[in-house]
């Protein structure tokens, strides 16, 4: 395909097919209107066999159906099915070829589909982020959460094939050397292309991997990382990649999937401190602290939020971070969302 326009990948299993045909449908318009590329389902064996109605029907859709055998070890989290079910999808494209990877329990807006397909905004990157040779364009999410490092969607992303290829990794020592916890499946996916150019990284996995998630200690715990100027630089070096080689955009109405896929809290202008705060938890049980778009991250690595004490020392590890090359340029505005939360 050219610069634009994209193809779907579908990968996992073909759960609720009311809401799949619901994507479907989306697809087949857009792809009338030649937005959309080739459709392709990574499924299982299992699941094509249990869902026959529905597999006839996307072939009728001149949709592509590959299945496999998952593999018998299935990890923490599932991750090696899914890692296989995106490693095998991934391989039906060529590298160039722009890929919105999905699932079948997952709406995605039509509009923002659109979005994804047309805006050149939603892809390029800056020839400072792309000298490090990790993705040769923007990878979308919808999400990254606040306090923990590559705790990041990866229920649905889009980029070039090459460079989701670089969110395939098949490393066990994420399970053997390291206790991360809560979001492992999320952070070995994409903390693993970025450790070798940012070595920072490695402090994470190492010191910084626990931050209280689903325990009763959760904002002491938070409390404590962010009193720890190695932890602020870890953290200073995680929103730089951020900004650099990811477009974060997943506003109210973009997603339908789970309940915090909503994107209606996303943290404010105020104190810095106020967004690592439990008023602005997700989840009160879990701690979760999402954010759905760029506005809050861009204006934190600016130094533009209130200078609080904690602001002031964040502003201090950004600039550590960038004596040391790490990308950033803060002249580069963020796309501008399609919803914004009400």
């Amino acid at each position: 395909m050219s610069s634009l326009g994209i193809n779907i990948l579908v990968t996992g299993q073909l759960r609720t097919p009311a809401l799949f045909r619901r994507s479907l449908a989306d697809w087949v318009a857009l792809r009338d209107e030649g937005v959309l590329g080739r459709v392709v389902v990574a499924t299982w064996k299992e699941d094509a066999e249990r869902e026959p109605d529905l597999v006839r029907e996307l072939h009728e859709q001149g949709c592509e159906v590959i299945t496999a055998v998952p593999p018998p070890v299935r990890g923490i989290g599932h991750i090696w099915p899914q890692t296989l079910s995106l490693d095998l999808g991934l391989r039906e494209f060529s590298s160039t070829d722009r890929v919105l990877k999905t699932r079948a329990d997952l709406h995605i807006d039509a509009e923002f589909v659109r979005k994804l397909a047309t805006d050149p905004g939603m892809h390029e990157i800056t020839d400072q982020a792309a000298a490090f040779g990790v993705f040769g364009g923007r990878v979308w999410l919808p999400w990254f959460e606040l306090t923990k490092p590559f705790y990041m969607a990866d229920e649905c992303f889009a980029g070039a094939a090459k460079d989701l290829a670089r969110l395939i990794n098949y490393d066990e020592s994420y399970s053997v050397l390291y206790d991360i916890g809560c979001g492992v499946t999320h952070v070995r996916r994409f903390i693993h292309a970025f450790r070798e150019p940012f070595g920072i990284f490695d402090r994470f996995l190492s010191r910084y991997a626990d931050a209280g998630h689903f325990s009763p200690e959760r904002w002491q715990r938070v409390e404590a990382l962010l009193s720890d100027d190695g932890f602020l630089d870890v953290l200073a070096s995680y929103y730089m990649v951020l900004a650099a080689f990811f477009r974060i955009e997943g506003g109210q109405g973009t997603i339908t999937f789970r309940d915090w896929s909503s994107g209606v809290r996303s943290p404010g202008a105020g104190p810095m401190q106020t967004a690592f705060g439990p008023d602005q938890s997700w989840s009160k049980d879990g701690g979760h602290l999402y954010s759905y778009d760029e506005q809050w991250l861009r204006t934190v690595l600016n130094g533009k939020l209130p200078q609080d004490a904690l602001a002031k020392r964040f502003v201090e590890a950004v600039e550590r971070q960038k004596s040391v090359g790490l990308p950033l340029d803060p002249q580069v505005a963020p796309v501008v969302p399609s919803r914004m939360p009400a």
